[in-house]
């Protein structure tokens, strides 16, 4: 019986196609990657665990930290032309996601990449060496791909870690390379609350997702790593909604100290986050360019104790 187990396993996995280079990841980085390398001549195949490129481009992310749009060249550029092209302009920086995943999907095909969707890696034997050479990586649904050339593009790394690449998490500290901004970082007004908003309940107990140890001295190395979020574009025109369930689990607690932090920003003012007109003003050929005149909109319109609950254009 166990010998044909291992016969029909090893039937059910596809034999390993070859190209010059696998992409696993199709976030951004990883598609401009496999384009790149197609614009070589070279054979290309992108590998996405999930159903979308992008990553967090095309994931609601449209709002681009573009700081000086003028250091901004080379296929970044292109992208937000091709973005542009999509809403009748010469380019565009704030976008609809859907929009961006449409722009990718068009430019990875006219580059003949081919893209995989849903297959992940194995998260045991996913991968084969030949010494310190990686040579194939595994899926779980038992395709194999052969390369010369693999870029892990992930957000996670998991392909980096299973070929035994070293790697480091968390914030290395100022002294380890001589960078000056590195380690613990000291408050800025971008990034921390500029009023103060307590942390405790009623029972002076510390809210969920607090850090009870201190944050460290600046400078140091630490551990952590960047939170996971959710970015979506949410809109108040009923025709342009979409009902956003209430979750079993969810547990308004766990957002208590976001909602402290919104409801005690002065009349007149908003958090930097309340962009809701922005997805409807591009749709509409408006464009979004100056993120100092957005409306405060949203945060009056929804019941602030059950926000995320309402109607929204997913």
């Amino acid at each position: 019986m166990k010998r044909i187990a291992l016969f029909l396993l090893a039937l059910s996995a596809h034999a390993a196609e070859t190209y010059d280079v696998v992409v696993y990841g199709a976030t951004s980085g990883g598609v401009v990657a496999a384009i790149a390398a197609a614009k070589q001549n070279l054979k290309v195949a992108l590998v996405e665990p999930g159903r979308h490129l992008g990553g967090m481009t095309t994931g609601g992310l449209g709002r681009t930290d573009h700081g000086r749009k003028e250091t901004i060249g080379g296929m970044s550029l292109e992208f937000y032309q091709r973005v542009g092209r999509e809403y009748g302009k010469d380019i565009v920086w704030y976008f609809e996601p859907h929009v961006a995943e449409k722009v990718l999907k068009q430019w990875v095909a006219e580059a003949g990449v081919r893209v995989y969707f849903g297959h992940r890696l194995r998260q045991d034997n996913g991968v084969k060496k030949r010494g310190n050479q990686l040579r194939e990586l595994y899926t779980e649904n038992g395709v194999g791909f052969a390369a010369r050339i693999f870029m892990d593009a992930t957000y996670e790394g998991d392909l980096l870690k299973q070929a035994k690449v070293s790697y480091t998490v968390g914030r290395e500290g100022t002294a380890q390379y001589g960078e000056s901004l590195a380690g613990v970082r000291p408050k800025d007004r971008n990034h921390q609350f500029d009023f103060a908003v307590s942390a405790y309940d009623a029972n002076k107990q510390l809210l969920p997702e607090i850090q009870a140890t201190p944050r460290g001295e600046i400078g140091a190395a630490d551990k952590k790593v960047q939170a996971y979020n959710f970015r979506m574009c949410l809109s108040d025109d009923a025709a342009n909604q979409a009902p956003i369930p209430r979750p079993a689990n969810y547990t308004p607690a766990r957002y208590e100290l976001w909602l402290r932090w919104v409801e005690g920003f002065p009349e007149g003012q908003q958090p930097p986050a309340a962009h809701q007109r922005d997805a409807d003003r591009v749709a509409a050929g408006e464009g979004v360019e100056d993120r100092h005149q957005q409306p405060r909109g949203v945060f009056d319109r929804l019941h602030r104790r059950e926000l995320g609950l309402s109607g929204g254009n997913l």
